[in-house]
């Protein structure tokens, strides 16, 4: 089953400091959409109907969108659908895959509800109207902002705790080290918030893969994914192996993730069992 939804929205932040880093929820304008209550771990929380929700944002900051699909049970184990943020500094479109949640209902009424996904954007200063499109009437969401600077100054790497490998690659006369992750050993990493985290992957090639590859990577904390990204790669041909010639990795892809208050361990691995990824991590140096 395949739900492919297009969303706008515009948004009103409750309180926000520039000083602040804390995420706090924001509230759509009124009669703009449809609340939709969620019961997760015996605590509930307020989700809203994605198709006509409406809110204002002041930056900079950055915006988180967890969403959820909540309806009926649908006819297959996994349920797909698209988001698309408007208005930051760049337009955001995600595909997510969902399967049922163990953790999470709806009160007083037996819906199918998805585990959660989670999209985010950067907002710049000022004052902006956000678009976020998905006209299917089964997926809700609830929307956090984190007041934060748009620029995150100079970055410096970080070492994970765990990897299947270290992976020295060269492009332009320049050594990079990158850390291999595979579904039997994820890459993990222990991060303390509030910060920005910067994350660098490319699919590793071989030689039997053609033309462009779909791949995804996972990031789980307590054994539960917090954040998907899909990106479609091709090899490189600028980036090499520094030790080896029976691979070749495709061009760099990068997210950025806001990281919440609190020390964290997060896992990172590609979403098939039949794929290497290499990651990168940095943080902003303030932040060190």
């Amino acid at each position: 089953m395949m739900c492919r939804c297009l969303l706008v929205v515009a948004w009103v932040v409750a309180a926000t400091g520039a000083e602040s880093s804390q995420w706090k929820t924001l509230t759509p304008i009124y009669g703009t959409t449809v609340e939709q209550p969620v019961v997760i771990k015996g605590r509930s929380t307020t989700y809203y109907r994605a198709n006509g929700l409406r809110l204002n944002v002041t930056g900079p900051g950055g915006l988180r969108v967890v969403s959820r699909w909540i309806g009926p049970r649908p006819t297959q184990r996994d349920t797909s659908y698209s988001l698309t943020i408007v208005g930051g500094t760049r337009k955001v479109a995600k595909t997510y895959s969902t399967r049922k949640s163990g953790i999470a209902g709806v009160p007083g009424r037996k819906l199918w509800v998805g585990e959660s996904r989670t999209s985010y954007a950067v907002i710049p200063p000022r004052t902006r109207q956000i678009a976020i499109t998905c006209p299917d009437k089964n997926v809700s969401v609830k929307v956090l902002f984190s007041a934060k600077p748009s620029s995150l100054g100079k970055l410096s790497a970080m070492s994970p705790e765990r990897y299947a490998d270290v992976v020295r690659l060269e492009r332009a006369e320049r050594e990079v080290k990158y850390y291999r992750a595979t579904a039997q050993t994820p890459v993990e990493l222990e991060i303390i918030g509030p910060t920005t985290l910067v994350i660098y992957s490319r699919l590793e090639f071989t030689y039997d893969m053609k033309g462009i590859q779909n791949y995804q990577v996972q990031i789980l904390e307590s054994s539960q994914v917090i954040h998907s990204f899909t990106w479609s790669s091709r090899r490189s041909d600028v980036t090499r192996y520094l030790d080896r010639d029976d691979l070749v990795p495709a061009p760099g892809k990068r997210a950025v993730i806001p990281v919440p208050p609190g020390v964290h361990h997060w896992s990172f691995k590609p979403g098939s069992a039949l794929d290497s990824v290499l990651l990168r991590f940095l943080i902003p140096q303030k932040d060190i």
